[in-house]
């Protein structure tokens, strides 16, 4: 399968409907949290699929303290986006 876009409802979308919505930061974050350490968690919308490289459009990021950001978990639909940031922010924070 070739890599396509899809907008926040996995809903298949054109590249310029995609570039159109990915420009807006706000409406691509789904979800942040503070966390331990002066840490941030992040779950975001990209809307670009690519299952040959398993890329999904769906992901979350940690940000340390010294600006770096790792990518820790990508999903396939905005619901496991937010069950998935749910269960990082617990971990992250010693509650799981």
């Amino acid at each position: 399968m070739i890599s396509h876009y899809v907008d926040r409802d996995g809903q298949p979308i054109g590249v310029m409907e995609w570039g159109r919505l990915f420009e807006d930061q706000a409406g691509r974050t789904l979800a942040e949290d503070a966390v331990t350490r002066g840490r941030v968690l992040r779950t975001c919308w990209t809307g670009f699929v690519c299952p040959a490289a398993n890329i999904r459009p769906f992901g979350s990021a940690l940000r340390l303290a010294d600006d770096r950001v790792f990518e820790v978990a990508q999903y396939d639909t905005k619901e496991e986006a937010m069950d998935g940031h749910r269960r990082l922010v617990e971990v992250l924070n010693g509650r799981a």
